[in-house]
C-alpha cells in the first residue's frame, strides 16, 4: 500500500513490475493481491488500463491496526497500550516530549 500511496493512480503493470523487484513477486501474485484489496475495500480498479487507486488512506490503515492491536494485546485499554510503549527504552526524551505535548493538545 506504501508504494501505491506514493504513486497513485497506478497501472497495475507498472505496480507488478515494482513488486517483481521489491519482493521478488510475480504478475499473478501482484493481481491476486489488488483483487484482495479492492475487495476488501482498500483499493479502487479502473479500466481502461487497469488503473489502480487507494480508497483508504495511510492514516485510516495507521488507525484501524492500532485499534486491532489494542484490542488483541491489551484488552482495549489506550492506556496500558501507550503505557507498554513509551515504556520501552528506544523511546527517546524528545519523542516522550512530544507524546506529552501531543496529549496535553488534544484535551484542549
Amino acid at each position: 500500500m506504501e508504494y501505491i500511496w506514493e504513486h497513485a493512480p497506478i497501472s497495475a503493470s507498472a505496480l507488478a513490475a515494482y513488486s517483481l523487484d521489491a519482493f521478488h513477486w510475480k504478475k499473478n501474485t501482484t493481481y491476486t493481491v489488488i483483487k484482495r484489496l479492492t475487495l476488501r475495500g482498500a483499493l479502487e480498479r479502473q479500466e481502461p488500463g487497469f488503473i489502480v487507486t487507494p480508497l483508504v488512506t495511510k492514516q485510516q490503515v495507521q488507525q484501524s491496526e492500532l485499534e486491532n492491536l489494542c484490542n488483541r494485546i491489551f484488552a482495549g485499554s489506550s492506556k496500558d497500550f501507550i503505557l507498554s510503549f513509551i515504556s520501552r527504552e528506544s523511546v527517546s526524551e524528545e519523542e516522550l516530549a512530544e507524546l506529552k505535548a501531543a496529549v496535553q493538545e488534544y484535551h484542549r
